[in-house]
């Protein structure tokens, strides 16, 4: 049985594979800058690794927020708590 997708996740789903496509068939990978160099401008391939690094990036920004909410709410109980 197929889980359905939200369109978010297709979305990102399909940015990895792209971004991964991209990336391994560049014909240039500097890896000090993480750029990509792409011999033909048709290819798009930076406009992929961007999208990859996009993705990446928002995903861990989220589990940074989730971290500080959390670490936030078991401050606000301790305090509470302890009737600060």
């Amino acid at each position: 049985m197929k889980i359905a997708q939200t369109p978010l996740e297709s979305y990102e789903k399909d940015q990895y594979l792209l971004a991964d496509l991209a990336y391994e068939n560049s014909p240039w990978v500097v890896p000090a800058y993480g750029a990509v160099v792409a011999q033909n401008e048709d290819y798009h391939t930076f406009d992929y690794f961007l999208a990859k690094s996009r993705v990446r990036i928002e995903k861990e920004i989220g589990i940074l927020q989730a971290w500080w909410f959390y670490l936030r709410e078991m401050w606000n109980q301790m305090r509470d708590k302890q009737g600060i």
